[in-house]
């Protein structure tokens, strides 16, 4: 159907003021979209938190194949010179101190490092009260804006020590990998030790994971609605024109 001049002003006029008049009709409702996300960041929090302590020691596992990887390579080095080229050059200590470095921090980190944890204690300090005990709307939404926090807290920790062993791991084993015998175990050990070096960021840690988890459920809050029908027209003849409207919610 051709519409006319005046009926395209009609429509674009009548669009404008539906989609304007939406977000009005609703403000009471959606004021605060982090209280509509489901599950809420403080009882993803308080579930995370409850099972932390069973995954202490699994939570570190590709950081810590790659650390053994390049101590393992350290020292076929050290016991087997005729896999150096040079024998009065030692690069396995290099490998020694980061591959062993890595595995005792990740096993400090098992035994203390508990974010969720941490976290949990910290939303109910800053709020005065556990999870689903806050009363007003403005309690509430600190609840669940210091419990994302948290959650993106720890993301972050697990995506820096993913980089940071990265790099480490793959020069340390490339400085050991140029100093070594073609044909030899050592060398063998050591170019598996350099494509193992980025087994933390082909396996992420769990704490990426729940965190970019977290935001999608927060951004189908805010995703629009968009939907197509049919309205009278302005001049009163009786005729429908096609209409398309597009609903935020904030």
């Amino acid at each position: 159907m051709k519409m006319s001049l005046s009926n395209r002003i009609e429509w674009g006029l009548l669009s404008i003021l539906f989609v304007s008049a939406l977000p009005r009709a609703h403000a009471a409702e959606y004021e605060y979209p982090e209280l509509l996300v489901t599950p809420l960041a403080s009882e993803r929090l308080d579930r995370e938190a409850a099972r932390e302590r069973e995954q202490r020691w699994s939570r570190y596992i590709p950081l810590q194949v790659s650390a053994l990887s390049t101590l393992a390579t350290a020292v076929i080095y050290s016991v087997d010179s005729a896999s150096r080229k040079d024998p009065l050059v030692h690069p396995e200590a290099l490998g020694f101190v980061i591959g062993g470095g890595w595995l005792a921090t990740t096993l400090v980190m098992s035994m203390m490092y508990e974010p969720y944890t941490s976290g949990q204690k910290e939303v109910q300090a800053q709020t005065g009260s556990a999870s689903g005990g806050a009363k007003t709307p403005r309690d509430k939404l600190k609840r669940e804006r210091v419990s994302e926090e948290a959650i993106t807290a720890a993301a972050r920790v697990g995506q820096r020590m993913a980089w940071i062993s990265v790099a480490s791991q793959a020069v340390t084993s490339a400085i050991m990998l140029s100093n070594s015998q073609t044909g030899t175990l050592g060398r063998n050990l050591n170019i598996a030790s350099l494509v193992l070096a980025v087994t933390p960021l082909i396996f992420r840690s769990s704490w990426q994971e729940i965190s970019e988890q977290q935001q999608e459920y927060k951004k189908k809050i805010y995703a629009p609605i968009a939907f197509a029908t049919a309205v009278p027209e302005f001049s009163g003849a009786g005729k429908l024109v096609p209409f398309a409207g597009l609903q935020f919610r904030f």
